[in-house]
This record gives C-alpha cells, sequence and structure tokens, in this order.
C-alpha cells in the first residue's frame, strides 16, 4: 500500500535494503505455534510481481489478505479459509485436534484472481455455510466479486452473478448484516481506490453526494437469492479508501451502525443507522480525530461498560529508528486546509475510541499505550487468557518498507536519471522496488489492567516470531475451551497458534455461547450478549467481520479465570425479543431465538448525542474568535502553540445588583465583552471598549481604587508579538460604578511583556489590593522564562517592587496560574505559582519579603507543564493542599523522574533566533523528539550534520547534539505529565495523582462545588505529529478523607466539552453554573446540581 501523499511514482517507492530475519524457533508462553507439518496446514500468501501487477499499477499489492473461520460441513468442527493475492485462495477442513485438510480443488474454491477479505456467511439461508470473496486488479475485467454456495457436500459452486453481487469495483471487504431489520442479511461492501482520478498528495474536495469512485456499496437482500444495489439510496455516499469495517450498534437503538477506516486524508465514517434503510455520516459528531492512515479497526466494549469502542491501526512504529526513519518535516498547512476543507484532524498512529454515550467517543490509544505498533493491519479484541478482561492483538508487517525518506530521495533521483537517459522510469523504480524489503517485526499482543491501559504481553504469550502479517481470526478450533489464533502472512507459511490454557495447572473458568438466530440469520448476527458475574457486566455484539479482511468464528467467548460465581446471560436478539438464563461454567451453552420472548423492559434505551452545551438557556451564546496566527512557522520545535491560550474569564457583580456578571477576554484583532445579568437570569452582552490588539490572557474583577466597585484587569500575553510590543502591555479598567468601564492610563507601569496569569491580594496589609503579574513566556524565545512582577497599589497607581521585595521571582519560569493565600498559616500571605518546566512553586512571606520555599516544601521534584492549581485544606491538617493541573497521560511523551522530557534552548546557528532543541526517552535511550526535517527546519546547522535519515535515525541525542554544541544552553526538564494532588505532611508535600480516569485529557480549570472539583481542559493548538488532546468533557471528582484519595463522582452530571481554556462558576437565581471559555469555539455552560 502507498503511504504518503506523493505522486504515485514517487511515493508508492519509499523502501530502504533491509536483509529479511531469519525464522526464529518457536517461542513458549500462552500460544504455541504448530507447524503446518503439524496442521496440515500450508498456505503462502506469496508476492509475485509482475508487469501487470505492481507497486506503480496497484497501489494495494503489499496489503495482504484475509482469513475467516466458520464450519462448512455442520460437523461442529469450524474450518478455515485463506484468500490469495497472486496464489489461490485456500479452504481447509478442520478433522478435530487441530489437523486439517486441504480441500481447496475437491471443493471447487481456486481462484486466479486478487482476492482480499473473506466472509463466511448462509447467504441463501439452506442451512450451509458459504464464502463471499471481495476481489481487486488492476485490470477491470478480472475484479468481480466471487460468491461460492455450499452445496451441502463440501463442494462449493461460484455464482456471484445470480446472487447481483459481482461487483467489480476495487472491494476489499464485505460485512454481512440486517440493517433494516427485515430478517435477512444484507451486505456492507467495502471499496478502495487504486488512485484512479484521486491526487493523493493534494487536500482534495470532499466527495458526499456518491459519486466519489471508491465510493462503498450497499447491497439489499432481496429475500429471493437476490441483492439490489441500494447504495445511493440508503445515504452511502462519502468517499473513503476502505481498509476496515466495524458493525455495531454505537447508539443503542438496536439497529446496526457502522464504523468505516478509511487510508490516506479520507475521513473515517461512523454510518448510524436511521432506521428507515437510510445512513447518515455522523463522524463529526462521534469523533474528535481519528488515525490518518486508517488500517483494520474492531468494535467491542474493552472496559465493561456496556457501551462499544473502537480499535483502528495505522503505522507508528514504537522504537526511535523507525520513527526517526519515516517522519518527514511537519506538514501544518497540509493539515490545517484539509481541516479547513471539512476533513476531521487526523494524525499518524493507532486510535482507540472510548464510547463515552452521549458525549460520543474520547480517543485515549496513547493513554492507553497501543497507539504504536507500527504498519498494522488487525486489531481483534478478545478474552484471550480467559481472565475476564478485553485483550487485543494486533498483525503488522508490510512486504516493502515504502516509508522512508532517504529511499525517498534516492528513488527521485533515479527517476530524473532515468528520465534524462530516456529510460523508462516506471520500468527503473520496478527494478529497485524488488531488491528492497521491510524489516519483519512481531506482531502484538495487549493485555487489558482494568484501568483504562494496557500491557504488552507478545513476548510472554508467545507471539515474538517477526512476519509481515495481515489478517487474522480467532476461534476454538479443537474445542478445547480457549482460542486459538490464525494469521495469514506474505511470503511466510501461514500460522496457526494453539492456546495452551487448557494445558494450565489452574485452568481458567470459560462460557462458550451459541447462537441459533433465524433461519435467513442464523449466526445471530446484530445479537447482544450481556453476562454478569456479581456487580461485573460484560457484554459482547455479534458480528463476524472483525479486524482486518476477516472473519471470525460465530461462537462467543467469556473468560472468568479463577472466578466460579454463578453467571447470568442475556441475549438481546435483533427483533428486540430477549432470553435469559444462568449456565454452568466451562460449558457451551446455546441459545434459540425461537425461545426468546418479548423483553418486559425496554433493555435498548437509545443513547442520543447531546452536546451538553446550555449557553443559550442563560443568554451566553457567544464564540470566542482566534486568528490564523501559525507559532510553528517562526518556531518549528514548539510542542505547541503559545498564542491561543485564551478566552480568559472573570466573574463579579460589577453593578451593584447582587447579581453575577461575566467577563470574555478576546483574541489579537477581536474585542472582549462584558456579559451582565438580569434578574430574569438572562445575561446581556455588550463590547468592552479598548485594546482590541491584545490578546487577552487572564483577567480578574478588583476594587483597586477603593470606590466600592468592581474594576477590571486584564492581562496582555500570547507569542504572536514580537518582543516589547506596544500589544503586551496590561490594562486597567475603571468601573463608573454602574457597570460601565474606561481604560485607565498611567495606572500600571510599563510592562511590555506577555503575561500569562494574574492575582490580587493586599499582599502588604495596608488596606488596598496589590497583584501578581506572572510572566507567560518570552515572545518567540521560548522556553525562555516571562517577566513576573509584584506591583504594589500605591493609593491607585501601581509600582513595581518585584526586585526589591522577590529578587527570584522575576525570571521565575513560564507562569500560566497564580494564587495569594496564607501558605504557612504565619497570618501573611504567599504565593503559589505553576507553569511550563516548572515544579509547582511556592514563595512565602516573611517580614515583607517573599523567598523561594519550593525545595524546602519538598515541592521541587515534580516538574510539569502545569496550566492550573486549586487551593484548598483537603486532609483538615490546618494547611492549605494543592490539586494541580497537568497535560495529562494522553500523550507520546512517556516521562519520569530517570526519563525526562528535556529542553535544550539557545541560538544554535548564530541567527539571533533561539531553537528550542528537545529530547524524551524511547526504549531507555535519550533521542531528539523532532524529526530530522522538523529539526533543519529551524537550525540549518545540522543538516549538514546528518545528510540521511539512516544516520540521523542510528544517532542519540547525545551524538545529534553533543556537549559541546549544547554548551550554554538554557536548560528545562519535566518528569510528571500527571494530573496531581499535593497534600501536606509533616514532612513537606507528598504527591498523590488524580483518578486514571481524569489523566486522559489535559486540565486548564479546576472549580468548586459542593464536595466535588470539577475538572476541564484539551488542548487544540498542538504540533501535528503530536495530535490534538481532545478526549476531556468534562471530570468530577472529590476527596475521600478516609482512604485518604480521590475518587471519581459516578453519578454527576458535570459536562465540559471543547478546547477549554478557563471556567468560572456563576450564581444564577438557585442555581450554580459553570462558563468554560473555549478557544475558537462558543462559550460552554453547565448546570451543577
Amino acid at each position: 500500500m502507498n503511504k504518503s501523499g506523493l505522486s504515485l511514482v514517487v511515493f508508492l517507492l519509499l523502501a530502504i535494503i533491509v536483509i529479511s530475519c531469519n525464522k526464529p524457533a518457536e517461542s513458549s508462553g500462552l500460544f504455541k505455534l504448530l507447524s503446518p507439518k503439524e496442521t496440515g496446514i500450508i498456505f503462502n500468501n506469496e508476492m509475485q510481481e509482475n508487469r501487470e501487477i505492481n507497486l506503480l499499477s496497484f497501489a494495494p499489492i503489499y496489503n495482504g489478505a484475509g482469513v475467516a473461520i466458520g464450519d462448512l460441513n455442520n460437523d461442529g468442527l469450524e474450518d478455515i479459509f485463506f484468500t490469495g493475492n497472486f496464489v489461490s485462495s485456500r479452504l481447509y477442513l478442520n478433522k478435530g485436534e487441530l489437523k486439517f485438510d486441504d480441500i481447496t480443488e475437491k471443493a471447487g474454491v481456486e481462484t486466479d484472481v486478487w482476492c482480499n477479505g473473506v466472509s463466511i456467511v448462509d447467504i441463501n439461508a439452506d442451512g450451509f455455510n458459504d464464502i463471499y470473496i471481495a476481489v481487486s486488479n488492476p485490470d477491470s475485467t478480472k475484479r468481480e466479486n466471487l460468491l461460492f454456495i455450499n452445496n451441502g457436500d463440501l463442494t462449493f459452486t461460484e455464482q456471484a452473478k445470480a446472487y447481483g453481487l459481482n461487483d467489480d469495483g476495487h472491494s476489499t471487504h464485505s460485512a454481512f448484516l440486517d440493517y433494516d431489520l427485515d430478517g435477512d442479511l444484507d451486505m456492507y461492501l467495502l471499496t478502495y481506490g487504486n488512485n484512479e482520478g484521486t491526487d493523493l498528495k493534494m487536500v482534495n474536495k470532499k466527495i458526499i453526494d456518491g459519486s466519489g469512485l471508491s465510493n462503498d456499496r450497499l447491497y439489499r437482500n432481496n429475500g429471493d437469492k437476490t441483492f439490489t444495489n441500494v447504495t445511493l439510496e440508503a445515504g452511502i455516499l462519502v468517499e473513503g479508501y476502505g481498509l476496515g469495517i466495524a458493525v455495531n450498534d454505537f447508539n443503542n437503538d438496536q439497529y446496526p451502525d457502522l464504523y468505516i477506516s478509511n487510508d490516506f486524508l479520507f475521513d473515517d465514517i461512523v454510518y448510524i443507522n436511521n432506521q428507515d434503510g437510510t445512513f447518515s455520516d455522523r463522524s463529526k459528531d462521534y469523533v474528535k480525530h481519528t488515525s490518518h492512515f486508517g488500517m483494520g479497526v474492531d468494535a467491542q466494549d474493552f472496559n465493561n461498560d456496556l457501551l462499544p469502542d473502537v480499535i483502528q491501526m495505522d503505522m507508528m512504529p514504537e522504537d526511535n529508528y523507525r520513527q526517526k526513519k519515516i517522519l518527514g518535516p511537519m506538514q501544518f498547512d497540509f493539515f490545517n486546509l484539509s481541516v479547513k476543507e471539512g476533513y476531521t484532524p487526523q494524525y499518524m498512529r493507532n486510535s482507540l475510541q472510548m464510547n463515552q454515550g452521549e458525549k460520543g467517543f474520547s480517543e485515549i490509544g496513547q493513554f492507553a499505550g497501543i497507539n504504536e505498533t507500527d504498519w498494522s493491519w488487525a486489531p481483534v479484541f478478545g478474552d484471550y487468557d480467559a481472565n475476564g478482561s478485553t485483550d487485543l492483538i494486533i498483525t503488522n508487517g508490510f512486504r516493502r518498507n515504502v516509508t522512508d525518506w532517504d529511499f525517498r530521495n534516492y528513488i527521485s533521483e533515479q527517476l530524473e536519471i532515468a528520465n534524462g537517459k530516456g529510460q523508462d522510469p516506471d520500468e527503473v523504480a520496478l527494478a529497485i522496488v524488488k531488491k528492497t524489503n521491510d524489516l519483519k517485526l512481531p506482531n502484538y499482543a495487549y493485555t487489558y489492567n482494568g484501568d483504562l491501559t494496557f500491557g504488552d504481553v507478545t513476548a510472554d504469550w508467545g507471539l515474538s516470531i517477526p512476519t509481515w502479517s495481515n489478517g487474522m481470526a480467532y476461534a476454538d478450533l479443537d474445542q478445547d475451551g480457549d482460542l486459538d489464533l490464525v494469521i495469514s502472512n506474505i511470503d511466510d507459511n501461514a500460522h496457526i497458534y494453539e492456546n495452551t490454557l487448557d494445558q494450565a495447572e489452574i485452568k481458567p473458568n470459560y462460557l462458550k455461547v451459541r447462537l441459533k438466530g433465524s433461519k435467513e440469520n442464523t449466526d445471530g448476527l446484530g445479537a447482544k450478549i450481556i453476562v454478569k458475574q456479581g456487580n461485573i457486566q460484560r457484554s459482547h455484539y455479534q458480528a463476524k467481520t472483525r479486524g482486518y479482511l476477516s472473519n471470525v468464528s460465530s461462537e462467543i467467548y467469556f473468560g472468568f479465570g479463577e472466578n466460579d460465581a454463578p453467571i447470568e446471560v442475556t441475549v438481546i436478539w435483533p427483533n428486540g425479543q430477549v432470553q435469559i438464563k444462568s449456565p454452568l461454567l466451562n460449558t457451551t451453552e446455546s441459545f434459540d431465538i425461537q425461545n426468546a420472548k418479548a423483553s418486559e423492559v425496554d433493555s435498548n434505551q437509545p443513547i442520543n448525542l447531546l452536546s451538553g452545551n446550555l449557553s443559550s438557556e442563560y443568554g451566553l451564546d457567544h464564540t470566542s474568535v482566534e486568528n490564523d496566527y501559525v507559532d510553528f512557522y517562526y518556531e518549528p520545535l514548539l510542542p505547541h502553540r503559545l498564542s491561543q491560550s485564551g478566552p480568559a474569564l472573570t466573574t463579579g457583580d460589577i453593578n451593584g445588583d447582587g447579581l453575577d456578571d461575566l467577563f470574555v477576554g478576546g483574541s489579537a484583532g477581536n474585542a472582549a465583552y462584558i456579559f451582565t445579568q438580569s434578574k430574569s437570569g438572562k445575561f446581556n452582552k455588550r463590547a468592552l471598549d479598548g485594546a482590541n490588539d491584545s490578546e487577552d490572557t487572564d483577567a480578574i474583577f478588583f476594587d483597586f481604587d477603593k470606590d466600592g466597585d468592581l474594576d477590571l484587569y486584564v492581562a496582555s500575553g500570547s507569542n504572536e508579538f514580537d518582543a516589547l510590543s506596544k500589544e503586551y502591555q496590561d490594562r486597567i479598567y475603571i468601573n463608573n460604578g454602574r457597570g460601565q468601564f474606561k481604560l485607565g492610563q498611567n495606572i500600571l507601569p510599563e510592562m511590555l511583556t506577555s503575561t500569562g496569569s494574574v492575582s490580587a491580594k493586599d499582599f502588604d496589609n495596608d488596606g488596598d489590593i496589590d497583584l501578581f503579574i506572572g510572566g507567560g513566556l518570552d515572545p518567540k524565545k521560548y522556553p525562555l522564562p516571562g517577566t513576573s512582577y509584584i506591583l504594589r497599589n500605591e493609593g491607585g497607581k501601581f509600582s513595581n517592587v518585584t526586585t526589591d521585595i522577590a529578587q527570584n521571582l522575576q525570571k521565575i519560569g513560564m507562569v500560566t496560574d497564580s494564587e495569594w493565600a496564607d501558605f504557612d498559616s504565619d497570618g501573611d500571605i504567599d504565593l503559589v505559582l505553576v507553569g511550563e518546566f516548572m515544579p509547582i512553586t511556592v514563595f512565602l512571606q516573611e517580614n515583607g519579603r517573599f523567598t523561594d520555599a519550593t525545595a524546602t516544601l519538598k515541592l521541587s521534584s515534580h516538574t510539569g507543564w502545569w496550566n492550573t492549581m486549586f487551593l484548598e485544606d483537603l486532609n483538615g491538617d490546618g494547611k492549605l493542599d494543592i490539586i494541580a493541573g497537568n497535560l495529562g497521560e494522553n500523550t507520546k511523551y512517556d516521562v519520569s523522574a530517570d526519563e525526562p522530557l528535556s529542553v535544550f534552548a539557545k541560538d544554535y546557528d548564530d541567527n539571533g533566533m533561539i531553537d528550542a532543541i528537545m529530547s524524551c526517552f524511547i526504549g531507555g535511550e535519550e533521542h531528539v523528539l523532532h524529526s530530522k526535517s522538523t529539526l533543519e527546519q529551524q537550525v540549518i546547522r545540522f543538516k549538514k550534520r546528518y545528510v540521511k535519515h539512516e544516520e540521523f535515525a542510528k544517532a542519540t541525542f547525545a551524538e545529534i547534539v553533543p556537549l559541546e554544541i549544547r554548551d550554554g544552553a538554557y536548560i528545562l526538564k519535566t518528569n510528571t505529565f500527571s494530573h496531581t494532588a499535593f497534600l501536606s505532611s509533616t514532612d513537606g508535600y507528598k504527591a498523590i495523582p488524580l483518578p486514571k480516569e481524569t489523566q486522559i485529557a489535559p486540565l486548564n480549570a479546576i472549580a468548586k462545588v459542593g464536595r466535588d472539583y470539577l475538572l476541564s481542559g484539551n488542548n487544540y493548538g498542538t504540533e501535528v505529529t503530536v495530535g490534538q488532546y481532545d478526549a476531556g468533557h468534562g471530570f468530577s471528582v472529590y476527596y475521600d478523607t478516609n482512604l485518604n484519595s480521590f475518587k471519581m463522582s459516578r453519578n454527576s452530571n458535570y459536562r465540559a466539552s471543547g478546547n477549554i481554556k478557563s471556567s468560572v462558576s456563576l450564581t444564577v437565581g438557585s442555581e450554580t453554573i459553570l462558563v468554560h471559555g473555549v478557544s475558537g469555539g462558543e462559550l460552554y455552560v453547565s448546570k451543577v446540581k
């Protein structure tokens, strides 16, 4: 498969010459690899490139083939069908005890066309399973799909044309489902284009009218052994390059929905069933971002909340060497243009979309630890170790490494030479390609940890043998009570893995469920199975099309580990009828739809997506507009934008009517607004006159002139103006007593520095309110510290006393939040700060002077990208504790005290610009964080040091940026990205993490209502190889004084979605509402009960 945005000739040929690994000896573990001699299965999907089918003429040449499992002769044993690309497909009859006979020729199922995905299904309701194969080929006369009808005697007759299913598009795979719930099985056909009419290096206009050349198809079963193409009338209209399809009921309305995983820029599609024979693409409503090169996909409930989740594959390697070989320049222009054209943000890594019910999906792949598995194909959920949790196995590998930047450059040079010599460039390119291989890699196996994360058990499970693997399916092939594996490989024998759980000293408990559906849907496709054991519920959706190009067993498998408590199984059939049994463990229980009954309780309450935003209810409709300034154009090495930290919010009674009013800051070039609350509970909006050219980063209402009304301080920040620009001057607006504001003059000292935070308090106890101004950054010199100030109020005019009373404060760091408080309970006011690349920092006041006590309080060892904090005595010892919001753990950066993320900043090429070179640890070794191209984009000298990506990829950080080069650099390190509470003790402060569920997104705001702490955040302003942080929908936690830890408030109705930067609580009548500032979006309002 070509995987880039170059022209077909160039970007298909991105390979390096790597010697293929020799096949290792069999490994031990949960799975035992059986030899072809043991099983009788000798199938090798061998590549045989030729002039007709090659990388230039046929883009998906190395995408591999599928495998399907099903009982074809009704003997109770499941048989195996492999599709072949250059080679014929093969059918293997299960003889028991993992022995198989090749009956391909006898059965009449040989193939001589390019076969992709395969489904085993009883398509004509005669009681025997049939075989449907998706076909593709550059020759349009050789790509009609195949349908082998079972004759009932282990022979088959090809009848695709008779059934109306001989589609001749570039078919990838099929999924059989009863989309209209009329009782019979219809068919969705996944389609993958072959670059016909599409320039994949461009941001093409989205085609959503069904006219796209690679539009998928939907075939309706007519009930008379024929099918009708109803694609357009059913609303299947969005063009895609489909590689994966998952069927499930995402909104719990009993009707099957579809998740379509698409390659390249083509958006994934979430087709929601409208219950009237049509579908609507609701991808924009359900997902915030997806994988970019979407491959295989699976949809099942992995975290036992009875909601189906989605796992999708991409091609990001795990190790530094392979990452640096394939990562090119940061293509922000391409990304930005694609978003403006209506495409969903996409990132090159695996995605795990966790179903959040009415909130849609939260993508947590990086948090879960499954985001980097190299060029991956089939993800398949299943309880492979029968311990009661859902595991994940992923196949990967690509025959030719077409993502190597050195080879891209090499092939370009060779094509230029060929053109100059009058040679056929295609012939030259193919000759080079055929000499290249990619490195074989092991597949991946993960076990679920029960906390939204997975652990890598590939070696422990015996799956470490390197291969080029594609399709995969599971089944209990030997009927011994565990799941065996079948994997199709390129240029290698298929792998049959025996699960050895039955040989364990302590055998885990299990249950197998067999469904006997209606005559037209014998496997009960579309049924939901819920198993309850004690207070644990688990669910499974009956869909056989799983992973990539493959079909799994129709038997449903549940493991229970050593738990032998009684179980209850509920089957909800597609027609809504229900069947409940309490079977014994370690058995196979059959459920027959004939014995099902109408449910007395509606077990399918539809889940409708709701925004949860109540802004209109209160007259708070307001969109905070952001301009198009792109920090990365000037500073390509930045980890995220520094120019979009607003909108700032603050609240207070500005007109003395006893009602809370609201200020919403503006971005550069856009006005700020005042919202005045009326007695009806609605807010009236008006623009604030003043400095619209500035970026408002923080604000506070306070009575600086002691005239009895609230004045307004607005901080100016951002990174988009040059240093010392007038736009950085903070402002004070004077209240006339009636809530009308006028910009004050000559009240503040000149401070042409970028502000990140402002806090007000009478720190010197002289009766008027003073200010702390936290320096956010040194503009366009990341990560040099901003300039912070303590401003003393002297009769309504402020003077800078920072150097007089707090010598080390002025350049303390990049401050994001601050608060005055009596931190040490000695009766005077101290100062607490958080910031990027900073620890929680405390300046204690004594005798009117401030001293940095961070180390003394044992807070200095926790450096993070802290965004916000909340101070309160949590443990009741009379001292303030700290809740601090950080980046969170749903990030590619894995940091610790021993393996921090570091930045080494200096002017490396003497051009007057600070270059923020960053490092991180990958595989226990410190490496440059940036790609070669991105590093060179800002620091040209490195282009001369490393000509090829190969040598750059092999080098460590110390080799790329040795001591003599980074001598004199400004160095910062961060060792935690976890949201953390710091509790006072007799020996300084102790860190305790906030609950795992909160760690899936950045936190930018913390509020308290009742006992609950309401946390909100996200950050969409990241660089494009990292990807936006958007999984947060608001979190509600409380502190359990008995357990001395935080817990999730499970019954909370709190919701906060979007790119939230700030929040404030307001009283409206008898209600408490939270207003959230959303960067580039509408104010988000929640009502807190």
